[in-house]
């Protein structure tokens, strides 16, 4: 998801079909500007070649058909619009370009304004082929997604008003169909392939002042490439197709998995998977079509939510006064899928933990342990004990929003006093569980940094990801509990300094933590990614080594990069807290915990990786 993104196009490093050669016929204008009607033909003899016929063999023009035209002075596209010629090979566009005679005009279709009124370089135009949205099934489906599939020209020269020959659009991309059925009743969220080595794109950077425009420059390669559907509700077993543009590639020698993430009736998140042993080269100009058979239901054996892999943004570097940070922002970051927990983990689920775990003390010590050692005597808020030998949730004081309190369980409260080991300790033992071992040469199975902030802002197929402050929208109390309001009816009354609006630390008896799940959720159906508890991540924080490294899956695994307070080094945190100022909560902010201390107000959640 970036920010600052300049044109959604595909490309590809193969370029088929031509058009005729016709000549193109422009009118000189004043002040070194000319209006340039442009007359294009275009004909792909042997590919699927068109954005409204996608069967034909034919191109032909739509009526809300237009173009961008560069020169290689722009610094934006001027904008052409169809003007004669719709559903012929033959069409008029006509629009004003600042041009002088000498100069090279380039094309690119179908034009897209740039979203975010940045310049765009026109000889080195980036291409951000994800996000693609299919709304629908069917004709409906395949007419929406016509947009992403792109054409773009090579030059031609402007002179006394003419240009020298025929804008030749050549297509950049690949159409995939995939028919399926499900067992369910199912609305649909997004579709991903995913491969067992990172080999797929879905960025390149094509030059559009070259002769021929090829795709250079690849960015990241991932191991998922996914898709989203708007309005996509599918009825058990029945057969839909649903369409993706993506870039050409060679996966004859792979197995790829593809996962289907929706929701059933009830709002409960559910993932389907199949597996196709043996893959394709996919190629430019053409159109794939693959059955798909046997999707099954996976059991995440806890309440988890799926996260398509993609691009991001990472928004915590806006706040920084780097002067590089310009060059971090464009940096092309890609986390590939994962699952997260639909909420932070509580302390019933982390009883259960401990008890099939069988914890002995010397793990307890490293798993619960406070600021000192507190020889097997828990603090007083901590949320769980154990009794008859067995770990529980703790029955305390609740907040009955009347000034009092009721006596009540804390086990949907989310889980507090735990380490950073001891929420690491519980991730794997949850992949164990689901997966049958952990992810490979992984040290830490929280999520990175990366990961939490990129299902905070949900994914980059969020319309409001760039806009909306908190994870959830922009509205701090409809998304979390922080100091302001955390004296509420539900709080577990945690004796503490909390501080007011001029922040000022105010004792209260009333503030702590609520149960999961009671503010409004974020777009991808994940509640609390705001407040409550501060969630511990995988990495070792540190201030100046962030984003650490690499551009697939950054996380700082490094340790000698950790800052060091009180003496030891620190984890990340994130999300912000029930006893913190609630801008502690937006996506972007960053915190951190002692790896071998806990808190009253940190926690965790739960993170499972895609299987390789």
């Amino acid at each position: 998801m970036k920010r600052n993104n300049l044109i959604y196009i595909g490309a590809a490093a193969l370029m088929l079909g031509g058009c005729t050669n016709d000549s193109l016929l422009g009118e000189p204008g004043n002040d070194n500007s000319s209006k340039v009607t442009l007359t294009l033909k275009a004909g792909y003899a042997d590919t699927p070649a068109t954005r409204t016929d996608i069967d034909g063999t034919s191109a032909v023009w739509s009526k809300q058909d237009q173009i961008g035209i560069f020169t290689t002075v722009s610094k934006a596209p001027e904008l052409f619009r169809l003007s004669e010629g719709a559903g012929t090979k033959s069409a008029k566009f006509e629009g004003t370009v600042a041009a002088e005679n000498g100069d090279m005009l380039c094309a690119l279709y179908p034009y897209r304004e740039d979203p975010y009124e940045l310049d765009i370089d026109p000889k080195a135009a980036k291409i951000y082929f994800n996000p693609q949205t299919q709304e629908g099934f069917g004709d409906k489906a395949r007419k929406h997604l016509g947009k992403f599939d792109y054409m773009a020209a090579p030059p031609v020269t402007f002179t006394d008003g003419k240009v020298s020959s025929t804008l030749s659009f050549s297509h950049l991309a690949t159409l995939m169909e995939f028919s399926f059925s499900l067992p369910d009743n199912v609305k649909l969220r997004f579709l991903t392939l995913s491969t067992s080595t990172a080999k797929l794109y879905d960025q390149g950077v094509v030059d559009l002042t070259a002769t021929k425009p090829t795709a250079s420059k690849w960015g990241t390669a991932t191991r998922t490439l996914s898709m989203g559907f708007d309005n996509c509700n599918v009825q058990a077993d029945e057969k839909v197709t649903a369409y993706m543009m993506m870039l050409p590639h060679d996966l004859t020698s792979d197995k790829i998995t593809f996962y289907i993430s929706g929701e059933l009736a009830d709002g409960t998140p559910v993932t389907y998977a199949a597996v196709k042993n043996r893959g394709t080269k996919f190629e430019a100009g053409k159109r794939y079509h693959t059955d798909l058979t046997g999707f099954t239901r996976l059991d995440t054996k806890f309440d988890m939510v799926y996260v398509p892999g993609g691009s991001l943004n990472i928004c915590a570097l806006a706040q920084s006064e780097d002067a590089d940070i310009q060059a971090i922002v464009d940096k092309d970051y890609k986390v590939d899928s994962f699952w997260i927990g639909r909420t932070e983990v509580t302390n019933s689920q982390f009883c259960d933990f401990l008890n099939d775990r069988n914890a002995g003390d010397v793990q307890l010590m490293a798993w619960l342990a406070s600021n000192a050692a507190f020889y097997f005597e828990a603090p007083e808020w901590l949320q769980i004990e154990r009794k008859n030998g067995r770990w529980v949730p703790k029955e305390g004081n609740i907040n009955d929003g009347n000034g009092g309190h009721i006596t009540g369980s804390y086990a949907d409260y989310p889980m507090i006093g735990v380490t950073p080991q001891g929420a690491n300790a519980y991730n794997f033992y949850l992949v164990e569980q689901w997966l049958g071992y952990p992810d490979q040469g992984s040290d830490s199975i929280l999520p990175s940094e990366l990961q939490w902030e990129y299902a905070a802002t949900g994914s980059e197929w969020n319309p409001r990801a760039l806009s909306d402050l908190f994870p959830g929208g922009n509205d701090m109390d409809e998304v979390s509990w922080h100091a302001w309001n955390c004296e509420s009816a539900g709080s577990s009354c945690i004796k503490t300094g909390l501080p007011n609006h001029e922040g000022v630390l105010v004792m209260s008896e009333k503030g702590g933590t609520h149960p999961v799940a009671g503010k409004k959720p974020n777009f991808l159906g994940i509640f609390d990614m705001a407040g409550n508890v501060g969630e511990i991540c995988a990495d070792w924080y540190s201030e100046t080594s962030y984003p650490c490294g690499q551009s697939l899956n950054p996380k700082c695994t490094d340790m000698s990069l950790a800052e060091d307070f009180y003496g030891e080094e620190c984890r990340s945190l994130r999300g912000g807290s029930w006893a913190l100022f609630p801008q502690y909560g937006l996506t972007y902010s960053r915190d951190f915990i002692v790896a071998t201390y806990s808190t009253d107000n940190s926690g965790f959640r739960a993170l499972i990786p895609l299987k390789r």
